[in-house]
């Protein structure tokens, strides 16, 4: 039947004659399909490529004669109506979809890392409604707040096989979105136990023979398992019990050196070692050496940076320990650690074990002093002499 359909859609395009003005709008792919890109957006002087809806990779385009040429391909088309055939796929015109707009950090990652193909990945977008300075996540085809969240997620976890299988999230964020939105978005996602993350960095389409391909470039996280119900309840202003009991102990909290314990700390955009402000280079050998010496590293961020200088805060430390089990991968296997497959991954990080707290706020970390948690004994003492000043005076 679908043939049929598009059968006669075709049939009735090669027998239409299109002006420039029948391909400007918001276009999205008829029924299932792999190809990309998913959205097209179409203007006067440019096109615009996404594949999820959200951030969108543009290029100055020119009509003539049917064929859209831009990024030196010329494209053959066939338009009818609200029908356009565009890289031998079918596209409809879109009237009610709900654009965002993102601008996506880019910044020099060397942690990049491939999403798990057996994972069960859900995709949200965070970034602001067009003309408009108010941000909203896009959940599907439709704009939500962060009350949408739990439910939206909620939706993807599964069971396998009757064991418990948690949704991964790819999250695309604007690079100026506050990290006072990014911890909030962090609580709602440990309220249904969604822990790992993969942050988009940048998302770039390259134009080969007669196809878009997509690539995207991810870092993954592992958002913290340390969660104070104390303190999400005074963010979200009601009592929510996580759906999994955090455990402590996956952390190296046991039998810890506190010699062996380093901070840092991203406050207003800026780098910390321990109460030392540095610049990224500066900072970026400290962690080397610390990680190198095996200390315990917790990195901690404040509230008024944005998630382009959160990323690469992370980046840091994640490129970091890449840079070690690279190292154990070529001595053992006589490769790269990101060549081995995910069982041979496993065995190099036990060989050296990571040993940071990471993606969790300064005040989230403090609260567990401040309002502990009843029968937790939290094992970092005193966590407020470790902080810079500058964080302090930040908050008068």
């Amino acid at each position: 039947m679908k043939k049929i359909i598009l059968s006669c859609i075709v049939f009735a395009i090669l027998f239409s004659c299109s002006n420039k003005e029948q391909y400007y709008g918001v276009w999205s792919i008829y029924g299932y399909s792999g190809s990309t890109p998913i959205y097209l957006k179409i203007d006067a002087d440019s096109i615009y490529l996404s594949k999820l809806g959200s951030h969108w990779n543009s290029f100055p385009i020119k009509i003539k004669n049917n064929n859209i040429r831009f990024a030196g391909q010329t494209y053959p088309t066939s338009i009818f109506k609200d029908s356009l055939i565009f890289n031998q796929n079918l596209y409809q015109k879109d009237t009610i979809y709900s654009p965002i707009e993102i601008q996506l950090p880019n910044i020099k990652s060397e942690s990049n890392v491939e999403i798990d193909p057996d994972a069960n990945i859900y995709y949200i977008s965070y970034g602001k409604k067009p003309n408009t300075t108010e941000y909203a996540f896009l959940l599907n085809d439709r704009y939500g707040s962060f009350l949408n969240i739990k439910s939206f997620v909620s939706s993807y976890n599964t069971c396998r096989g009757g064991t418990y299988d948690p949704a991964h999230t790819l999250f695309i964020c604007d690079k100026n979105t506050s990290t006072r939105d990014l911890e909030k978005f962090f609580l709602e996602l440990s309220r249904v136990n969604a822990r790992t993350l993969y942050t988009v960095n940048s998302t770039d389409y390259k134009i080969s023979t007669n196809s878009i391909k997509s690539i995207s470039s991810q870092q993954k996280q592992i958002l913290s398992y340390i969660f104070n119900p104390n303190y999400d309840q005074k963010i979200n202003g009601d009592v929510f019990q996580p759906t999994m009991l955090r455990d402590f102990s996956i952390y190296p909290t046991k039998d810890i050196q506190p010699e062996k314990i380093v901070f840092a700390f991203l406050i207003q955009n800026e780098f910390y070692y321990q109460k030392e402000n540095c610049s990224y280079g500066m900072f970026s050998s400290k962690i080397q050496q610390a990680i190198s010496q095996n200390k315990t590293l917790i990195t901690l961020f404040d509230l008024k940076s944005d998630y382009k200088h959160y990323l690469k805060f992370n980046d840091i430390v994640n490129s970091k320990y890449l840079k070690i089990y690279d190292s154990i991968t070529k001595q053992k296997y006589n490769t790269t650690y990101k060549q081995l497959d995910e069982e041979k991954k496993v065995i190099v990080r036990r060989l050296y074990t990571k040993k940071v707290i990471q993606n969790i706020s300064i005040p989230h970390f403090l609260s567990f002093e401040e309002s502990p948690i009843e029968d937790i004994d939290f094992p970092f003492k005193n966590v407020k002499e470790q902080i810079p000043e500058a964080y302090f005076e930040s908050l008068k």
